[in-house]
């Protein structure tokens, strides 16, 4: 059985807003996460990798803390499955795409606003034009 784990066993200079994943096949179960130091989780995820295998995703409630060394242990089908792995002591400073991916929703309430108000603008400006023209085919 092959077991993918994320960040990789030993790997250091991982960034902060990074997720914990487990990736192995879809027969097993993967239970009990223990993070130490403690991080709290705001969701999980399960992702289909391939045909017969499924990737567990943890993501972190907040960003990890700065050079510090985790210890990740779960449980996969009774087997006690352990890694560690240390973070950047490089401060994390977002760019774009982190602003974009948490912030989809107003992004898109935003442009849909604007598409109906152009809309808007653009139909009744057409109705309009539409009321001033005379139709001088028109036979009464």
């Amino acid at each position: 059985m092959t077991i993918t784990l994320g960040p990789a066993p030993n790997s250091t200079n991982v960034r902060l807003d990074t997720k914990i994943t487990i990736d192995t096949l879809s027969s097993v179960s993967v239970n009990n996460p223990k993070f130490t130091p403690e991080i709290e989780i705001s969701h999980e995820s399960i992702y289909v990798s391939g045909p017969l295998t499924y990737e567990k995703s943890f993501y972190p409630s907040k960003f990890l803390k700065l050079g510090t060394s985790y210890q990740v242990s779960v449980t996969i089908t009774d087997i006690l499955v352990s890694w560690r792995f240390c973070t950047t002591s490089e401060p994390f400073n977002p760019g774009l795409e982190y602003f974009l991916a948490t912030n989809t929703i107003p992004i898109a309430f935003i442009i849909a606003s604007l598409v109906t108000i152009i809309f808007g603008f653009w139909l009744k400006k057409f109705i309009d034009e539409k009321k001033d023209t005379v139709n001088l085919d028109k036979k009464f």
